[in-house]
């Protein structure tokens, strides 16, 4: 049976409501022993503390310190404890994988550092698990919530709903740059040994090889690892830049193109008639 609940209880309110879901044993092992009540996301990635039923479940001894370890995935303990419903803190993303600790899990089996990676706790505890081998040196910032006043927000985008926090103080205004651009599914990656592909086929494939990309820092192209896959399939913000020699290039508005004269990048729908973009034969 299927617990589909999202109340947000007390500290004691919620201990005992799992053990009375799980008939006082282990969802793992059903051993009755040594039992704790498991916040499957940890309680400190939530404003609110995170003790609601879908976010806990009864574990044994061995069971807790194999999820803490996060050898034991948020995964297998929901679905051994019939969780149909996730739940998240509100900062991360639904269509994601996360870890106990809200580290984000790639589709390749690697973790991006979330918010709580640096915690002495949390260091601790991944070492004992010895997990740290699985994280890449990049990190996952938090979706950005934004103001009430926000221009372009999108449906999948979140609102403060109270800005107080910026009553007397100092605030800096940055642009926040919009890192998941789209090509068409026809465009083509050059791979490091399977040669020209489609953007289509190396993310249904998860091709797991190296791809050619431009290294803005070093001004030169490399060969790096795709870190993610993603596929989206409803998108309707699809533009068609159309160059001098009559290619056609399908891009999002938020996708960013080089300008070689002004030595800057800039959003496809921001672009002009006659700028001269930077194309690669």
């Amino acid at each position: 049976m299927e617990i589909m609940e999202n109340i947000l209880y007390d500290r004691d309110t919620f201990r005992q409501k799992c053990l009375e879901r799980d008939n006082y044993s282990c969802v793992i092992c059903k051993s009755n022993e040594n039992l704790s009540v498991h916040h499957i996301m940890e309680r400190r990635l939530f404003s609110d503390g995170g003790y609601y039923l879908n976010n806990g479940a009864s574990l044994c001894e061995k069971h807790h310190l194999g999820a803490e370890m996060t050898i034991l995935d948020t995964q297998t303990i929901r679905e051994a404890a019939q969780i149909g419903q996730i739940v998240l803190p509100e900062h991360l993303y639904s269509e994601s994988e996360y870890d106990k600790w809200g580290n984000e899990i790639l589709k390749n089996g690697q973790r991006l550092q979330g918010e709580l990676f640096w915690d002495t706790s949390v260091q601790k505890i991944l070492t004992k698990g010895n997990v740290l081998g699985d994280f890449t040196n990049r990190v996952k910032y938090p979706r950005t919530f934004h103001l009430p006043w926000s221009p372009g927000m999108n449906r999948d985008d979140r609102q403060m709903t109270d800005v107080g926090i910026f009553e007397g103080q100092r605030v800096m205004i940055c642009e926040k740059l919009d890192g998941e651009n789209c090509l068409d599914e026809n465009s083509i990656i050059i791979t490091e040994k399977d040669g020209p592909k489609t953007i289509k086929w190396i993310c249904e494939e998860r091709y797991k090889g190296k791809v050619l990309t431009y290294n803005i820092e070093m001004g030169e192209k490399e060969y790096q690892k795709i870190i993610n896959w993603q596929i989206l399939e409803n998108n309707d913000d699809w533009y068609e830049v159309e160059i001098d020699n009559g290619t056609i290039l399908l891009l999002t508005g938020n996708h960013y193109i080089y300008l070689p004269n002004l030595d800057c990048y800039r959003k496809v729908k921001d672009l002009s008639e006659n700028d001269e973009v930077y194309v690669k034969n």
